[in-house]
């Protein structure tokens, strides 16, 4: 009869072990996930800096551009070439402000 009882007492141990077995599965399951939805945020945030600084750059250069023929008269102010510049800054600037929001979003801000 002990003997049964022990038997019995195995199955019931294997079961909960079991249980408890497929539960730490299913959290490290969603951990692994969880994870590496934070590794797929980290990676584009990463790019969004890096183009907003590509951007940021640009923005600059043609600002330096823009300046620079001002200031040498090479550029009336109502030519097509500083108009051209003009429209490209402010193409960029909105690229930027576009990646700004999309890092604001990703962060939750």
């Amino acid at each position: 009869m002990e003997e049964k009882s022990e038997i019995v007492s195995t199955g019931d141990t294997l079961k909960n072990l079991t249980a408890k077995k497929r539960d730490l599965e299913s959290i490290i399951f969603l951990e692994k996930t969880r994870i590496l939805d934070e590794a797929k945020k980290r990676n584009a945030l990463k790019q969004d800096l890096v183009s907003i600084e590509s951007g940021l750059q640009t923005w600059q250069d043609i600002s330096d551009k823009m300046n620079y023929d001002v200031s040498r008269g090479i550029l009336a102010a109502a030519s097509d070439e500083l108009k051209k510049l003009v429209d490209d800054r402010d193409s960029v600037h909105k690229d930027i402000a576009t990646l700004f929001v999309s890092v604001a979003n990703t962060l939750d801000v």
